[in-house]
């Protein structure tokens, strides 16, 4: 995936840079740009440059405008390049922990958790911003994310909780959660689905009323774990109230809908807080509480678990958005365009069980970019191969292009 961007060829052009000092002595990898390398930005150091020496070779060719039009992939964007492209990583470039050159870069500057990373894209194709999606797409998207439910309860993650999430501590709002989705799924008379459905009814007002005490005490209350799981239990709540045809349940659904993309937002707020906080290295005190975390410290298992949370937050986001939006299409044909966050769609990386098989993953060279947007991701029905896009993504294609556009890419590649 790539936008076009033109660049002026610079008198620097003709200079060779070396790496700045702090990555020199660091023996670290620099970007080497003017005024500061990405490093030196991301840490807020300090970036000197030795002097620079003049190029033996002729200048660059520059044409009557001074200016060249080039391909940027949205890697760059982040301050990385892109596994499918880096030429530079190969086998003699693979250190004795396997990690290359592509994926030491990553580990050192990872997009995910600079501010950039979190920004959404608000633009529409449509002047009114409005969105509709075809009811096929729509229907298997609500199917997936009941599938998704199931697969939550018995194997304690799925396509948008990750299974290092929470550990063996599930948040209380996630236990009410998963009581009544068990309920509510489970074999039996039609009793069972309604005593489960009051329960998502006055959970949900529950989880609400709760939210004026934690506004009471200020919104350094509550940390991005805490924003995160009280969202994913409100997307339970909702997807039982919204799609079950139950008259009194949709009713309440309906009026939590504000509530949702209220948190949602406010999770994405939270995370960006987080990233974007003052941190002194060793100083155990500026991490967020809990056992995961948006902070590395250049390891990668703490890159890994950063990495967990964080595209936790991104999918969560975009599951609840997609949900609601899913509803007003079904019942008024269209809906409001909430905007496209970046996250991960290569296959392997969210289903990996350890930090390596993950780093392997990033490595891989494959036909879907390292990070992915909803706007836009149609482009792997042309670009992309099956195998090399994961579940998640795959579902959020069949949402925006429909079920059929979706089975004749997956029949294509056969």
């Amino acid at each position: 995936m790539s936008i076009h961007v033109v660049r002026k060829i610079s008198d620097d052009a003709q200079f060779k840079r070396s790496a700045c000092v702090a990555c020199s002595k660091a023996k670290r990898r620099c970007t080497k740009q003017a005024p500061a390398c990405h490093r030196c930005r991301t840490k807020r150091i300090r970036c000197d440059y030795p002097s620079s020496r003049v190029l033996l070779s002729p200048p660059l060719a520059t044409s009557s405008t001074s200016e060249e039009t080039s391909q940027v992939d949205l890697g760059a964007v982040f301050g990385l390049g892109d596994a499918t492209e880096d030429s530079d990583a190969t086998a003699d470039q693979i250190s004795g922990d396997g990690i290359d050159r592509f994926g030491a870069n990553f580990l050192e500057s990872p997009w995910f958790l600079s501010a950039s990373g979190w920004e959404i894209d608000k633009s529409c194709s449509n002047a009114d911003n409005s969105i509709t999606y075809m009811d096929s797409g729509l229907d298997f998207f609500v199917d997936q994310l009941r599938l998704w439910l199931d697969q939550w309860t018995t194997d304690n993650h799925c396509p948008f909780i990750h299974a290092r999430l929470y550990g063996d501590e599930l948040p209380c709002p996630l236990q009410n959660a998963y009581a009544a989705w068990l309920t509510y799924r489970s074999p039996g008379a039609i009793k069972k689905r309604r005593i489960a459905l009051q329960m998502g009814i006055d959970w949900s007002r529950n989880i609400v009323e709760e939210q004026s005490i934690y506004d009471g005490l200020g919104k350094e209350s509550i940390t991005t774990l805490h924003h995160l799981c009280r969202t994913q239990a409100l997307i339970v709540f909702q997807l039982m109230g919204l799609f079950d045809g139950d008259i009194r349940a949709r009713a309440q659904a309906e009026d939590t809908s504000r509530t949702v993309l209220k948190w949602a937002e406010a999770l994405i707020q939270s995370a960006v807080a987080d990233v974007t906080a003052e941190h002194h290295p060793g100083r155990s005190d500026q991490i967020v509480p809990g056992p995961m975390a948006l902070r590395s410290d250049g390891s990668l298992d703490s890159t890994w678990k950063a990495w967990a949370l964080s595209e936790s937050i991104r999918r969560t986001w975009i599951v609840a958005n997609l949900l609601e939006a899913a509803f007003l299409i079904q019942k008024q044909g269209f809906a409001i365009c909430p905007g496209s966050i970046g996250f991960t769609g290569k296959s392997g990386m969210w289903n990996a069980s350890s930090p390596h098989e993950w780093l392997k993953s990033v490595q891989a060279k494959t036909t879907t970019n390292l990070v992915v947007f909803c706007r836009g991701l149609d482009k792997l029905l042309t670009n992309g191969k099956p195998p090399d896009v994961d579940e998640f993504s795959q579902a959020l294609l069949t949402y925006g292009c429909g079920r059929e556009a979706v089975v004749d890419w997956l029949a294509s590649q056969v």
